[in-house]
């Protein structure tokens, strides 16, 4: 799988860098970086946002999540990071938007794939009829029975044009609104809503990303960015994966973003900055700010007081 793959890699280069390793290994490592296979796992060359944000003080509670305080049109309100980071991106013009992770291409999914998911003569896939999916859908063998349906599903996905790709999902959309199924129906809304999303992807783009998730939708079912921001007017689109003050990306997420790269999506990564921390009452904290990266090691002047 992709990413043990990449921790894998991760693994290679830490036992390779190791003083104690590098008269022996330092040598290797260049071969091994210099493999067709070799996938860095580093988030290093994604496209990355850096914004800040004026973050509550957690006055000394740890496991807590980050609020932050958003202050615009002159109201004042508390929100997630990731509540903050749409914000941002609607004053870049991108009006629609949801975080959502998965759930809101998970349901793209199983509105266009619903007949083979729900109606194909499978054997014991179904032995319950509140059953939400099949009982091989999290296993190899979901796409090893269904084989040559799915592919000739992401062939006529891919050659549809846009009109026909939103006429689709509104079909399926309408006509099995909310059953019990895979599909966040409170998330879709209405179906202009989805067609102003569809109308931002390429079907060819959507095809591609579907087959990933179809094929091997245990590995892939998770990773995917938190918002999914566009504007239906300009058909712009952009998936962004963010991350608070501490967080660090996974070997999964980078892959999603590689991913939609690769294809001619829009993804990046946008880090929220935690300038300016105050108190609840609003109080301005002293050295609120998270921790830095440690640097190289800095040797205090002499007749310097430690703070």
């Amino acid at each position: 799988r992709g990413a043990r793959r990449l921790a894998l890699h991760h693994r290679v280069i830490k036992i390779c860098k190791a003083k104690k390793n590098q008269a022996e290994l330092g040598d290797k490592l260049l071969e091994f970086t210099g493999r067709p296979d070799w996938q860095e796992p580093t988030p290093d060359d994604l496209p990355t946002v850096v914004i800040a944000g004026k973050m509550v003080s957690k006055e000394g509670v740890s496991n807590t999540k980050s609020v932050f305080i958003l202050t615009k049109d002159g109201e004042t309100t508390y929100c997630n990071v990731e509540e903050l980071v749409r914000d941002y991106y609607k004053d870049q013009g991108l009006h629609e938007g949801c975080h959502a992770e998965g759930a809101l291409l998970n349901s793209l999914l199983t509105l266009l794939f619903w007949d083979i998911i729900y109606l194909s003569e499978t054997p014991d896939a179904f032995r319950d009829p509140a059953q939400s999916a099949p009982l091989d859908w999290d296993t190899d063998d979901f796409y090893a029975s269904r084989k040559e349906i799915i592919d000739e599903r992401l062939k006529e996905i891919s050659g549809m044009s846009k009109d026909e790709l939103s006429a689709e999902v509104e079909d399926y959309f309408v006509n099995n609104l909310n059953v019990s199924s895979m599909v966040s129906w409170d998330l879709l809304k209405e179906p202009e809503y989805i067609a102003g999303l569809l109308g931002c992807f390429e079907p060819s783009q959507l095809a591609l990303i579907l087959e990933r998730m179809i094929k091997d939708h245990r590995t892939y079912r998770s990773g995917l960015p938190d918002l999914t921001c566009w504007n239906p007017t300009t058909q712009e689109l952009k998936f962004v994966e963010v991350k608070g003050p501490g967080d660090k990306l996974s070997y999964k997420q980078i892959l999603w973003i590689r991913f939609f790269m690769s294809i001619g999506v829009t993804a990046e990564v946008c880090h929220v900055d935690p300038t300016g921390s105050v108190h609840s009452t609003g109080m301005k904290v002293k050295n609120a700010r998270t921790t830095p990266k440690k640097s190289a090691q800095h040797t205090p002047k002499k007749g310097a007081k430690n703070k």
